[in-house]
């Protein structure tokens, strides 16, 4: 539509994220707290903690060196979409730096630009919690500039709320550990060590109520976004998307239904 530009920035930094997936070569390590927000920070209490991931770490730094893409003056608003982060904060970062709606330390610079993350943010690597935080703290400065930052629920989300935990790394689990969920709700066969992070994805729990606010698809201009796709008799009219997103609300919230 007129004064919209669909920026193709559907950064593949989702690339089988995990040791050695993105082929980033060696790192000299580092903190992935040195790539968060102080916001970010304050509510995960850091990561000081927890191990370092060389090829996500130096997914982040090689984004520094790329050139902000130009974008005409007098454009009202640009689209960015990427997908699937599974637990890597820092391809995160790195997707948001590439698109140029963050500067170097981390801030909003995307004035009205609309971010679409389109859901798989869980499972598979260790920072899962982190990357939540961080986008809801970029969805917030966003909307904040007049932009936007908006998350999808792809199916890894529902798996956990559904309680499958087979994509699981353990590693993403002490993160989650000062949380106030009721374990005793959780299965038994899930790890000690996993159970409060178990306990905050199922409905109604500390991160499952986040999740409640990721939409199951989203029109942005005249273009619609999901993470897996769409039948036809889903997508007859606005109001049968506002439905699904309604009822994936409710069962995250743990008022009614499922994922499905």
């Amino acid at each position: 539509s007129e004064g919209l530009v669909a920026v193709g920035i559907a950064l593949v930094i989702a690339c089988a994220i995990g040791p050695g997936g993105c082929d980033a070569g060696s790192s000299d390590g580092g903190d992935v707290s040195a790539s968060l927000p102080d916001v970010v920070l304050e509510i995960t209490g850091g990561s000081d903690t927890r191990s370092e991931d060389a090829a996500s770490l130096d997914a982040a730094d090689s984004a520094e060196d790329v050139p902000a893409p130009d974008v005409e003056e007098g454009l009202p608003l640009r689209i960015i979409a990427l997908g699937d982060l599974h637990g890597d904060v820092n391809a995160a970062i790195a997707a948001f730096r590439l698109g140029g709606v963050i500067d170097e330390e981390g801030n909003w610079i995307g004035g009205t630009d609309i971010v679409v993350q389109t859901g798989d943010v869980l499972d598979r690597w260790i920072y899962e919690r982190e990357a939540m935080d961080w986008l809801e703290a970029m969805r917030i400065a966003a909307q904040a500039a007049g932009g936007d930052v908006i998350t999808l629920v792809g199916n890894h989300e529902n798996f956990n709320l559904e309680a499958y935990y087979g994509d699981v790394d353990s590693g993403s689990c002490p993160a989650f550990a000062d949380l106030p969920d009721d374990i005793s709700i959780v299965s038994a066969a899930v790890p000690a060590e996993c159970k409060k992070r178990a306990a905050s994805l199922l409905p109604g729990g500390t991160y499952a109520m986040l999740l409640a606010t990721s939409r199951v698809a989203v029109i942005v201009g005249d273009s619609v976004f999901v993470h897996g796709g769409l039948l036809p008799q889903y997508v007859t009219s606005p109001a049968s998307i506002a439905d699904m997103n309604a009822r994936w609300a409710a069962f995250a919230r743990g008022e009614a239904g499922d994922g499905g």
